[in-house]
Parts: C-alpha cells; sequence; structure tokens
C-alpha cells in the first residue's frame, strides 16, 4: 500500500504554526515593552537585538516550499516533487575596536521531500571568522572558516541520477594579512593563504576526495582618488588522496597571473576586473602505459563590479570567474571554466519601501581539457535565470520576510545524456533578527 503523506504533512503545519505563534508572541511582548509612552515623540534607537554584554545574537528562522519539475536533472523521464525547507539558524557578532569584530554563525537546513523520502536531508553550515581592522595604522589581518556537513543530490554528476544523496564534508580555512585598502592609502597590499578538504563518505565517491592549498598575493597602486591599477597572483595546490593505482592521476599545481583595475568604495562603480593567464601542471602520467602529457594553460580571470544607480533602490551586480577547474566525472581531468552572471536588485518604492524585486541571469561554459587520446571534446553550456519578489516588515522588533521566486536553468552538453532542463518555484517566510 502507497504510503500516506496527510499525517507527515499535517505535523509539518503544526510545527511550522507553533513556531510562527511563539515568535509572534515574543514580539508582541518585546515591543509592549519598548512603547513609547502616549503623546511622546517617536524616539530614533537602534534596532532591536539580543545582546550579552558586546556580545549580539542574532536568531533567524525560516520555512519554504518548492515545486520542483525535474529533482534529478535528467534529460529524459523527468520526475517532480515538493520540497519543504526548514532552516533555523544563529548568528554571533562580537565587534572590538574601531572597525574590527569576531563572528560565527550556524545554519541547519531539513530538506523534507513529498514522494522521494530518499532524497530528504539533513544539512548543517558552520562559519567562523575574525576581522582585525586597522592593526598598528593600515594594517590588517582576517581568517575565516567554514565547515559544511550535507548531502549532495542525487544529480550530481558523481553519482548516478537515480542513487541515494551522499553524504559530503567540506572544510575550509583561509587567512589574509595586508597593507592599506583604506580611503587614505595610496598603496594595498596583501598576501593570503587558505587551506580546504573535499571529504565523501561513500566508497564510490572515493576518487573525489582531495585536499586544496592556495597562496597568493595582492597589490594595488591608486593613480586617481578611487581607481587603482591591481596585480593578482596565485598558486594552487590540489592533492587527491584516494586514488587507486590504476585510476586516473590527477594531482596537479597551478600558476595564475591576472592584472586589471580596483575601485574603492565611494566611486560611481567599486570592486575590482582583472584578466590575466593560469597554468596547470599535473605531478604523473596517467599510467606507466600512457604518458600523455595533459599540462594546460588557461584564461582566467576575476571581476566583481558593484554599480549602485539610486541607493537603497537599484543596485547592479556583474561577476565574471574564468579559470582551469579539475573535474568530477570520471574519465575526465580538468576543463576550462567560464562563467558570468549578474544581479538586478531593484526596489519598488512606487509601491512600498518593504517590496524588492531581483534578477540575477547567469551563463557558464566548461570546455573540458583533451590531449591527444586522452579526455573527450565535451563542452557543456548552462544558461540560468531568476527572478524574485521580497517584502520586508519595517518593525525592527519583529523583523520577518515573505519571498516568491521562480528560477528556470537549462544545460546543453556535447555529451546528449548531461542534457536537462529545470523549473523551480519556491515561496518563502521568515524571521531574521
Amino acid at each position: 500500500m502507497p504510503k500516506k503523506k496527510v499525517g507527515r504533512w499535517g505535523w509539518h503545519a503544526v510545527v511550522l504554526l507553533a513556531g510562527l505563534l511563539v515568535l509572534s508572541a515574543f514580539g508582541l511582548a518585546s515591543a509592549q515593552q519598548t512603547a513609547a509612552p502616549p503623546g511622546a515623540a517617536p524616539e530614533k534607537r537602534e534596532p532591536s537585538l539580543l545582546r550579552l554584554g558586546a556580545l549580539e545574537f542574532h536568531p533567524g528562522f525560516d520555512v519554504s516550499y518548492t515545486h520542483d519539475n525535474n529533482i534529478f536533472l535528467t534529460r529524459d523521464q523527468e520526475k517532480s516533487d515538493e520540497i519543504i525547507r526548514y532552516i533555523p539558524s544563529l548568528r554571533l557578532d562580537l565587534p572590538f575596536g574601531a572597525a574590527s569584530k569576531a563572528s560565527g554563525s550556524f545554519k541547519y537546513e531539513r530538506k523534507d521531500f513529498d514522494k522521494f523520502d530518499t532524497e530528504d536531508a539533513d544539512n548543517t553550515y558552520t562559519t567562523a571568522a575574525l576581522i582585525l581592522e586597522r592593526l598598528f595604522g593600515s594594517y590588517y589581518w582576517k581568517t575565516n572558516g567554514n565547515w559544511d556537513k550535507t548531502d549532495d543530490p542525487s544529480s550530481s554528476e558523481t553519482q548516478s541520477t537515480t542513487g541515494a544523496r551522499t553524504p559530503h564534508a567540506v572544510g575550509k580555512v583561509s587567512t589574509s594579512l595586508g597593507y592599506g585598502g583604506y580611503e587614505e592609502n595610496k598603496v594595498h597590499l596583501e598576501i593570503n593563504g587558505s587551506a580546504g578538504r573535499d571529504q565523501y563518505e561513500r566508497a564510490l565517491n572515493d576518487r573525489l576526495n582531495k585536499w586544496d592549498y592556495r597562496l597568493g598575493g595582492i597589490g594595488e597602486y591608486k593613480f586617481t582618488e578611487k581607481t587603482a591599477v591591481r596585480l593578482d597572483y596565485g598558486f594552487i595546490r590540489t592533492d587527491f588522496t584516494q586514488r587507486a593505482s590504476g585510476d586516473q592521476r590527477d594531482d596537479s599545481r597551478a600558476h595564475f597571473v591576472r592584472g586589471g583595475l580596483a575601485f574603492t568604495p565611494g566611486a560611481l562603480i567599486t570592486g575590482h576586473a582583472t584578466f590575466g593567464a593560469e597554468f596547470r601542471e599535473f605531478d604523473t602520467s596517467i599510467s606507466a602505459d600512457n604518458r600523455t602529457d595533459r599540462d594546460t594553460t588557461g584564461f582566467s580571470a576575476d571581476v566583481d563590479l558593484t554599480y549602485a544607480v539610486q541607493p537603497e533602490r537599484t543596485t547592479i551586480n556583474l561577476r565574471f570567474t574564468a579559470g582551469l577547474e579539475p573535474s568530477s566525472t570520471p574519465g575526465q581531468f580538468g576543463y576550462q571554466k567560464y562563467r558570468a552572471d549578474g544581479t538586478l536588485t531593484q526596489g519598488l518604492f512606487f509601491l512600498s519601501d518593504q517590496l524588492e524585486a531581483s534578477l540575477t541571469p547567469s551563463y557558464e561554459v566548461n570546455n573540458f581539457i583533451k590531449k591527444g587520446d586522452v579526455g573527450a571534446n565535451r563542452k557543456d553550456k548552462i544558461v540560468s535565470v531568476k527572478v524574485g519578489l521580497t517584502y520586508r516588515a519595517k518593525s525592527e522588533v519583529f523583523p520577518w520576510f515573505t519571498s516568491v521566486e521562480y528560477e528556470y536553468k537549462k544545460k546543453d552538453s556535447s555529451e546528449d545524456t548531461n542534457d536537462y532542463r529545470d523549473n523551480t518555484v519556491m515561496v518563502k517566510v521568515g524571521l531574521q533578527f
């Protein structure tokens, strides 16, 4: 007999309703405690925060409903489903000094599928950061870390499109030490480094377990008040940890150099745009019998520009990246990636100051590397368009929000089995203090 879902979805509704009632009661009580006396002038105050001394607590909770018409991202025999997500979160901020702070966050995500129970997932996302600004004048030090434990979708190219989700842990620590970058500085110098770990918990995916190490530097010099020339250099070391002796050997090291411009805060356009080249060299040949040279040089780019047409009403962000990437697809050893995307955010002030619309298109091309008889002339093109509408309440005591979002995604590959089209519609409500 088919599994009945009525009780399950009914339980979800009870939990959601109870949570909203509790939060509503909390917000009403807080509002009554902070209300101004009758006839008094409105008091301008800081946003309501939960504090313990200087330590700030920012809890949040949201729940969303999504309809996805192709959850496995297949070319044929598409399967649709409804997904409920519950996401409680907590962020801690400890500001100190003029602009320094320590922070941390934890987010738990429960994904509950209506039809395909094997796709249900429990994901956690943890971050920590220490930002020290203006040390000894114009020096700074920034360190960030994250640890995510997730279940990769069954549509991932690393596994069968019908298999169960794959437990996956990703950890990364990055740090940077620099001088300058402030408004009064003409020179900005930085050295940075990071170490990252990908660990899969299913034997089928052991070939993807790896360490990623990076070391780099940034140099900028202002030739006008708001514009600087910029030079980036980076070294990347990739070590796969569980490759069988007969498997493809993809350990590699890479160098990239890029040059361009940087635009400081206060300029009409802020951000940076750099372009250059990346060279990737593989440690060993594929096997004792196949010593084909796989070393390759590719185009490298890093563009992130923001244009505020009307601050707090219209903002345009443009991004473009290009570089060489290791491949997760068996039989492939790397690809040249190009990705362009942007976000237009428009406040709909003519309707409401709390209403905001967004448009996010993207276009990505992945050219897989072929050396002699190694690899394939595969090319993937991925197009997506996302539109959204968000309403954020004015209340600082009970800062609820609601949003609706539609996304269309299409992948065209020279290997037709990788093609797919996907449409999703999502409705979300939540609180973020």
